[in-house]
């Protein structure tokens, strides 16, 4: 017989070892982790719990700490923060970037934005 002590044990690994591979978990429906540069310890981290907003946050280069940020909860507003330097090269995060210009306003954060026409 198992205590529960022992399935909660089990559980909590079951969901960090699903944290460690790309694909998304059904059963933590809230969270995706996936390690993209395994040597300079990149990330993408989307968390799509709707009451408490959904963002996306990218680690560049970790030892600088530079990150692209978005709060997209709309009563809370919708807002980029990111500090770009030469030597990005992950397709992720230009693919990511280019999303979020066409939702968010034209600002310092995002000064290519057009306005759909419409």
């Amino acid at each position: 017989m198992c205590s529960t002590r022992s399935l909660r044990s089990v559980r909590v690994r079951a969901k960090a070892q699903s944290l460690h591979s790309d694909r998304t978990s059904i059963l933590l429906g809230r969270y995706v982790a996936t390690k993209l540069k395994p040597e300079l310890s990149r990330y993408v981290a989307t968390e799509l719990e709707p009451k408490l907003g959904r963002y996306v946050a990218t680690g560049l280069e970790p030892k600088l700490g530079r990150y692209v940020a978005t709060e997209l909860e709309p009563k809370f507003g919708r807002y980029v923060a990111t500090e770009l330097f030469r030597n990005i090269d992950t397709t992720l995060v230009h693919a990511f970037s280019s999303t979020l210009r066409c939702y968010l306003p034209k600002t310092v954060a995002n000064p290519f934005h057009d306005s759909p026409p419409f």
